[in-house]
């Protein structure tokens, strides 16, 4: 499966599976030695040799290898989601159409920051945990069949296969309902990311309209995770009660047909705990294969992120008659940008137009044609600047980024309303900046304000 690939494609989940391999053989080996000294014992009694072994297959599982295995685990965990991260910022790096479109930013960024991280801890935690539980079935089986009699094995076996077939019967609408909770999270999600301003400001217009949306997805989440639980745990139930019955029952008419063996008998009884403990195990395993339909839509969903998108056409959005281009007293039309720009090599371009007429779907369309050879800035962003953003003004932080693509190698700068909520002081600093970057490379831009700009120095916004 694709979506697996951070998972598998790193050297410590194979460790952990040898650590995992090595902790549940020793494991078993205490099943087994402990059946052989009771089975043994009225005859032959006690033998240190076989006693030794019954604790060290005792002592070391729990402990040192315990730690071994949590120490993989968590390598593996890291190793997974370092492959995620890089493998999330190669394929989205430098697809400028996918900016401002929310439901980008929702299928890919928020499911990356929220939910991404997360399944990919879940999944390495469910491999995990399912090859011990799968080995611990197998190993302690065998070690069963070993002290007493295939027949218990074979049914062990038999029960666990009818479990799991129940299990699959029903996967397909486990898989349904568990990706439709997923989506009805994400929304909720999606919505509790915009509850700041509407809780923290206090206008009650807006929290109302807030809330009553935040409790009617609310709704639909609870609603749809209750319809998981409700198609996972019936079909768990059901393949429990095959388990537990037929194990049970073979393991007590075993014991009832060989009364006449003490030892035989005695060591059923021993075996019946790890036996049904077995049951427990296989019923673990029925309760993983139920999680793994859910934990499958999510790293469907999760993979999604990673696979790299294709632009958005943009041009749709962008009202060609409705725009103009001004290099001082000189118009253009929009459909000549591209030729301008392949021209020159410096020089002052300004977009004009009104709101909605695809001004800035125009910059992001260059950007997207030029790649790195153009930086795009827009009015509000979170972008990685040389200076701390927490302690800088509105202008200040205009500023520290013009500075910061002053030092750049790209031929092309991208200024989208630069000069939105910058008093006319600031706007003056930032216009002369903006003059001097032009006589060394390409500027393009989009002006909030057009009135006349007189020069001074940045100062703090209030």
């Amino acid at each position: 499966m694709k979506s697996l690939f951070p998972i598998f494609r790193n050297g410590w989940v194979k460790a952990l599976v040898l650590i995992i391999l090595l902790q549940q053989f020793l494991v078993a080996g205490g099943t087994y030695f402990l059946g052989e000294i009771t089975r043994q014992f009225p005859i032959e009694g006690l033998k240190l040799g076989m006693m030794l072994c019954l604790f060290i297959c005792i002592f070391l599982p729990g402990t040192i290898v315990h730690y071994w295995v949590v120490w993989c685990t968590t390598r593996a965990y890291k190793s997974a989601q370092l492959s995620y991260l890089n493998e999330y910022i190669r394929s989205n790096y430098n697809h400028p159409t996918h900016w401002r479109n929310e439901d980008s930013r929702q299928q890919r960024h928020d499911i990356m920051c929220r939910g991404g991280q997360e399944t990919i801890l879940s999944t390495v935690n469910f491999f995990s945990d399912l090859t011990a539980t799968g080995l611990n079935i197998l190993l302690n089986t065998i070690s069963i069949i070993l002290v007493t009699d295939v027949t218990l094995g074979v049914v062990i076996i038999v029960a666990g296969l009818l479990g799991l077939g129940i299990i699959h019967l029903a996967g397909a609408k486990i898989s349904e309902t568990s990706r439709n909770e997923m989506l009805t999270d994400n929304q909720l999600n999606a919505h509790l990311s915009k509850s700041w301003d509407n809780i923290v400001l206090g206008n009650q217009l807006f929290f109302d309209r807030w809330k009553n949306h935040f409790n009617d997805l609310f709704l639909k989440s609870e609603k749809a995770s209750l319809e998981t639980v409700k198609k996972r745990e019936w079909a768990i139930s059901l393949a429990g009660v095959v388990t537990n019955g037929l194990v049970l029952g073979c393991a007590l008419l075993l014991a009832w047909t060989n009364r006449e063996t003490p030892g035989f008998v005695l060591a059923i009884l021993v075996m019946l705990p790890r036996s049904l403990q077995i049951v427990m195990h296989i019923q673990i395993i029925q309760t993983y294969l139920a999680q793994w339909k859910r934990l499958e839509e999510r790293l469907a969903v999760t993979y999604e992120s990673v696979l790299e998108p294709k632009p958005i056409d943009l041009s749709r959005l962008i009202k060609e008659n409705d725009i103009g281009i001004k290099m001082g007293n000189t118009a253009y039309s929009p459909r000549e940008i591209e030729n301008l720009l392949e021209s020159h090599k410096t020089g002052r371009f300004t977009i004009t137009g009104e709101n909605g007429v695809g001004k800035s779907s125009l910059l992001l369309t260059l950007k997207n044609k030029y790649r790195t050879s153009a930086a795009y800035l827009p009015a509000h962003h979170q972008l990685m600047l040389h200076e701390t953003q927490l302690s800088l003004s509105t202008g200040e932080i205009a500023l520290a980024a013009l500075k910061d693509l002053q030092s750049s190698n790209c031929d092309i700068l991208l200024l989208d309303e630069w000069d939105a909520n910058l008093s006319a002081e600031n706007r003056a600093v930032l216009d002369q900046v903006i003059n001097q970057l032009s006589l060394e490379r390409i500027v393009v831009e989009i002006r909030h304000s057009i009135e006349k700009m007189s020069i001074g120095n940045i100062k703090q916004n209030n």
